[in-house]
């Protein structure tokens, strides 16, 4: 797939982009699992503990590779990387992630003072991994995924990149919100309701988080009205208004 402006990168490599103001130097280090970086002979005998050790040293090895195959050591330079970095915060809807099928990598392993920025994915949520000088930076995901991301601002990163009096480039970044698909958990109490569909309803009604969302419902009832709630009905007015209809329990 041909894309105007847009790089596909398969595997680890040094690509130059041209800009309005020159070249853009990217390290570029795709999605890693542990096959790539340790083989079935390799981690023979091994517990998980040195299997993690030494996929982090292979990820270490290859960005000195890259950095070898630097073509430009004056050009703005920024590592791309779709890693695990040690301390990232989850969002919840990244489950299936686990340090024994990928490296978990120490901020140490990824920064070096040819890079002005290190831009990364992989993490849903959007964050900085503190405590350095060089922004190491997770824009997250443009939407939400699950309800485990239904407080979190989405949005992209913009960066400025700078030569500062001393010939060093640097960066400068801001996080922009976008609207995105709003998830909303609605919890309704009918225990001291006599016509608890009827009070499920008007709370729906009055509630105009609903539109365009996706939405879970949970209906706080007591043991003698578990019969009398109208589910059915419920989700009838819910699927007028909701992109999409999670749960109603």
């Amino acid at each position: 797939v041909k894309i105007p402006g847009v790089v596909f990168v398969r595997r680890p490599k040094v690509v130059l982009l041209p800009t309005r103001k020159g070249e853009l130097q990217v390290f570029c280090i795709p999605y890693l699992p542990r096959r790539s970086l340790v083989s079935v002979d390799e981690e023979r005998g091994l517990d998980e503990d040195r299997i993690q050790r030494l996929m982090v040293e292979n990820v270490q090895e290859l960005v000195e590779d890259l950095l070898r195959q630097s073509a430009r050591s004056d050009a703005p330079t920024i590592l791309a990387a779709h890693i695990w970095v040690q301390g990232a915060e989850f969002s919840g809807s990244e489950r299936i992630l686990t340090s024994s099928a990928e490296p978990v990598v120490p901020p140490s392993v990824l920064r070096r003072p040819q890079f002005a920025y290190i831009a990364l994915g992989h993490i849903h949520r959007h964050q900085a991994i503190d405590g350095f000088s060089l922004p190491m930076v997770y824009a997250g995901s443009l939407g939400r995924l699950d309800f485990g991301e239904e407080k979190q601002p989405k949005g992209f990163v913009i960066i400025d990149l700078k030569k500062t009096t001393r010939g060093r480039w640097e960066a400068e970044w801001q996080f922009v919100q976008t609207p995105t698909r709003p998830f909303v958990t609605f919890r309704i109490d009918v225990r001291n309701s006599t016509n608890p569909t009827q009070t499920a309803i008007e709370s729906l009604n009055s509630n105009p988080q609903i539109d365009g969302a996706v939405v879970r419902v949970h209906i706080l009832v007591n043991e003698a009205q578990r019969d009398q709630i109208n589910l059915g009905k419920l989700r009838e007015i819910l699927e007028k208004r909701a992109d999409f209809i999670a749960a109603i329990e």
